[in-house]
């Protein structure tokens, strides 16, 4: 099954590295490592799109410190969560992009 399947340790490569900044984000409030975990979730969801959609939920969910903070969310945390849910985004539509532009040749 996985003799060819080159993307699965990048794409296990890029989750981890997104969760790491996500903890991070989480503790600091910082936007460079929401930005990291951003860019880490949009080269994961490049990798492989159904995986990046299950595993989107587990790094929006370490970017919230509290369950109980979903119900009053502070804006800090909702910029974060954005950034994610942006980067998904982009990764998403480059997925896209390229797939029709791959389709075409």
């Amino acid at each position: 099954y996985s003799h060819g399947d080159y993307a699965q340790p990048l794409e296990a490569l890029c989750w981890v590295g997104a969760l790491s900044a996500a903890l991070s984000a989480r503790r600091s409030n910082s936007w460079t490592e929401a930005a990291l975990c951003g860019g880490a979730v949009c080269f994961a969801v490049l990798t492989r799109t159904m995986e990046g959609a299950l595993l989107l939920l587990a790094v929006v969910f370490a970017l919230v410190p509290d369950p109980r903070a979903l119900r009053h969310p502070g804006l800090n945390q909702v910029k974060l969560v954005a950034v994610v849910l942006a980067a998904n985004l982009v990764g998403d539509a480059l997925r896209d992009a390229l797939d029709v532009r791959l389709r075409r040749r």
